[in-house]
């Protein structure tokens, strides 16, 4: 079997691949579901999600057993006047992330902010989850 190969310099080459991985990139799912990191500390724990450009009203936050969801779906409507012709762009935003929470979470209790582009979800321990120090006498 034959393959066609380009004899292409290697510097060009590389460029051609990187960008062309870029392409893939922007249409994969990874590059719509923004990054999230979840923190752990002593009476909670913190999930943070990376959505700048967003308002706290295009959010939608439920509990589903111990399954929390957010998503978003947001639909922005550009329009542009330049000289004699109007130019229109479409641009349609949406993604949805799931987390698992642990039995050891007062649900009831679960609030969330958005701040400089980061939406922050606290979710406090149930009181008998918080680890106390105690001394341990010994008999």
């Amino acid at each position: 079997m034959l393959v066609r190969y380009e004899n292409k310099p290697v510097l060009n080459r590389l460029f051609d691949d990187f960008f062309s991985m870029n392409d893939i990139y922007k249409n994969s799912i990874m590059a719509k579901t923004p990054a999230a990191n979840i923190i752990e500390e002593e009476q909670q724990f913190l999930i943070e999600i990376a959505a700048p450009g967003l308002k706290k009203d295009d959010f939608k936050i439920k509990m589903d057993k111990l399954v929390l969801n957010i998503s978003v779906e947001k639909e922005q409507n550009q329009e542009e006047n330049e000289s004699n012709y109007t130019k229109r762009e479409f641009s349609y935003t949406s993604f949805s992330r799931g987390f698992n929470i642990p039995e050891t979470i007062d649900v009831e209790k679960i609030e969330a902010a958005y701040e400089k582009g980061i939406l922050i979800i606290k979710l406090p321990k149930k009181e008998e989850a918080v680890l106390k120090s105690r001394e341990i006498k010994i008999s």
